[in-house]
């Protein structure tokens, strides 16, 4: 009797934490609530509550049909599961295919990429921020697309389903179990459903590399293919290189760390990286190649000084607006965590590797100072690896329907649209806003006319031209620790901006003013982009309709505006 009661307790329990906390949220809304802003903290305190009352009452009962419901889903096919997490992502993914962008970095990467097309090497003649490879990466991925741009946000979706893929098949390796392998993908992808996850960062392929290192290392221990796979995402994007700290760590502190298995992993770690400096050697550009590896990436970190604690709680208080399930599931694994401190360092000599590479992903996101959600791609893959730790059943069924309802709701907003969008790709492509403009400056230029953009560098690849300017990002003109040794290599001019439009290129694009923080309009100061500062040969091309076109970006910038210069010809 007291076992059937004790049942019974758990089970109401189990849904009075499962609900409570959205019962809440629903009855504190603005007008039922003096402070809303702290609705985040309320609710995670009531959360916080019900779940430490869930979890010692788990330690005491085991429900039956808990396990019954577990052991029918650990039956099911792996092909099942995985077929389902496929749709799953291209459902979530396609849902934004309407905006033309989410970011302005991946049309950035995207010109830098064209480059490759004369037999160049990234930073030859046009220069960006990120590693070599990740120029090669988008040039091949480009490639398959067919230059489509909207082919090219789908298969580097495809990426991120096979970054779920590597995840599923550690999960099983770790834990053996096919219900951890697939809700930890699900929330895995759920997290990535956020539109600030959707665009095709070059995190997207470090994660991936990183994931695969990870997965190598635990089931064959093959060091040298670890470091290499660190060096090849260290080539995408430099930042990976701290990527390599978990693998060493754990060499140490396992006792693994001979004389031979160092040699392994750092001949893994230095072959990739030689091969890049030989060939920038021969070409003549390799100090550029070490201003990018060992220069720039100290200027980011000296020029944004932003607090990395103060955006981390922002970022969870983000997931709460976006999805209330989705933000209990996440925080749910850390307060277990909080839980089960006393037990810590039995824990962590179990799952040394997991929590080495989950500090290591928040460590990357603390050092780049900028605060991007983006940076925390690495945090995002591990923290949802935490599932494999829970041990009880009726915790893990809870934390299981947080994502499974999470995902539920994803799936009903973004269906439709998603259906859509894949089903009339021509359509939705032929839509965007940028795409439209570019056929019309085709109509008014030739092959040979230079195109100088400060704004917009999507037209660019629409155009299938090199920026006028070596540096492409339109931001990084004004950055001193990027200009200042890029015109000691003599790759530009002190005062470039001025010295590019005064050479009078066929086509200039620029924007006068975009929006700042708090509402505040951010006039642009760095030039002066009208037509009085532009020459008389120039027609200026009407383009409010491609301004606001609320498609042309998802964050969309009522404030923001550009301009285009045709020269007369």
């Amino acid at each position: 009797m007291v076992i059937k009661n004790n049942s019974s307790k758990i089970l109401i329990l189990f849904f009075i934490t499962l609900f409570s906390p959205f019962a809440v949220g629903s009855y504190l809304n603005p007008e039922n609530i003096k402070y809303f802003n702290n609705l985040v903290y309320i609710v995670s305190i009531i959360h916080l509550i019900f779940l430490f009352t869930l979890f010692k009452f788990a330690n005491e009962t085991k429900l039956k049909y808990f396990e019954n419901l577990l052991n029918f889903l650990d039956a099911l096919d792996v092909k099942l599961y995985l077929f389902f997490l496929l749709l799953y992502t291209l459902i979530t993914q396609s849902y934004y295919l309407q905006f033309e962008t989410i970011t302005w970095d991946v049309p950035t990467y995207l010109v830098a990429s064209q480059a490759l097309s004369d037999g160049n090497l990234p930073y030859v003649s046009q220069w960006e921020t990120k590693g070599p490879l990740l120029m090669y990466i988008y040039y091949f991925v480009s490639y398959l697309s067919n230059d489509s741009y909207i082919i090219f946000k789908i298969l580097n979706d495809l990426v991120l389903y096979f970054i779920s893929f590597i995840l599923f098949k550690t999960v099983l390796l770790l834990k053996e179990k096919n219900s951890y392998a697939f809700i930890t993908s699900l929330l895995f992808l759920t997290l990535f459903s956020d539109p600030e996850y959707t665009a095709e960062f070059s995190e997207l392929y470090t994660l991936f590399l990183f994931a695969v290192a990870f997965y190598i290392y635990i089931k064959n221990f093959n060091l040298f293919l670890v470091g290499a796979l660190i060096s090849l995402a260290s080539l995408v994007n430099q930042s990976a290189a701290i990527l390599c700290l978990p693998f060493l760590i754990d060499l140490i502190l396992s006792k693994n760390i001979s004389k031979n298995n160092v040699i392994v992993i750092f001949s893994g770690l230095l072959l990739p990286q030689l091969v890049f400096q030989i060939m920038y050697l021969t070409k003549g550009d390799f100090f550029v190649y070490i201003m990018n590896y060992f220069y720039l990436p100290f200027g980011y970190t000296e020029y944004y000084t932003n607090s990395a604690f103060y955006e981390l709680r922002v970022w969870f208080k983000e997931y709460y607006y976006f999805n209330n399930f989705l933000y209990f599931s996440l925080i749910s694994l850390f307060i277990l965590e909080v839980f089960k401190v006393k037990n810590f360092v039995t824990s962590f000599k179990k799952n040394r590797l997991l929590y080495l590479s989950l500090f290591t992903g928040f460590l990357i996101y603390y050092l780049g100072n900028t605060n991007y959600g983006h940076h925390l791609f690495y945090f995002v893959y591990f923290s949802s690896l935490l599932l494999i730790k829970i041990d009880k059943k009726e915790i893990f069924i809870f934390v299981s329907c947080l994502t499974i309802f999470a995902s539920t709701s994803v799936i009903i907003k973004s269906f439709e649209t998603s259906v859509y969008n894949l089903s009339n790709l021509n359509t939705v492509e032929n839509e965007y806003p940028l795409l439209q403009l570019s056929e019309e400056i085709k109509e008014l230029t030739n092959e040979e006319s230079r195109v100088l953009a400060l704004d917009s560098v999507l037209l660019l690849y629409y155009l299938d031209k090199p920026n006028y300017s070596y540096i492409i990002h339109p931001t990084n003109h004004f950055f001193d620790f990027i200009t200042e040794p890029l015109v000691k290599l003599g790759k530009i001019s002190t005062n470039e901006v001025e010295y590019l439009i005064s050479t009078e290129p066929e086509v200039i694009i620029c924007s006068p003013r975009r929006a700042g923080q708090k509402g505040t309009v951010i006039e642009n100061t760095n030039f002066d982009c009208s037509s009085n500062n532009i020459s008389d040969q120039y027609l200026e091309l009407s383009v409010d309709k491609y301004i606001t076109n609320r498609n042309i970006a998802y964050f969309y910038d009522p404030y923001k505006s550009f301009k285009v210069f045709i020269k007369n010809q």
